[in-house]
C-alpha cells in the first residue's frame, strides 16, 4: 500500500506499507520535494536533500511507476491513484 499526499508548496509525505494479509511489514514514510516534468506528463518525487527517489507516468488512470532516468514503464499494471485536491 503506498499512500502519497502532495501538497501546493510542493512537498510531500510518502507512507509506504508492505502488508501480507493483515500483517505490516517493512513500514516506511518519506517526505521531500515533488516536480512536473516532460510538459507535466511525468512527476518525480525528490528527497529533502535533493536525490530523485521516484518517477511516474501521469495517465488518467493514475500514476504509473518509471525507471529513475525515466526511458521505460517499470510495470504498466502497477498504478498509483493521484489525488487531485492537493492539501495545504
Amino acid at each position: 500500500m503506498n499512500e502519497l499526499t502532495l501538497y501546493q508548496n510542493e512537498t510531500f509525505d510518502l507512507h509506504q506499507v508492505d502488508r501480507i494479509a493483515e500483517h505490516h511489514l517493512n513500514e516506511k514514510d518519506h517526505k521531500g520535494i515533488y516536480t512536473y516534468l516532460s510538459d507535466s506528463t511525468q512527476l518525480a518525487l525528490y528527497t529533502e536533500d535533493g536525490i530523485l527517489m521516484l518517477r511516474f507516468l501521469l495517465t488518467d488512470q493514475g500514476l504509473i511507476p518509471m525507471t529513475v532516468n525515466g526511458d521505460k514503464l517499470m510495470d504498466s499494471t502497477s498504478v498509483w491513484r493521484k489525488n487531485d485536491n492537493i492539501q495545504q
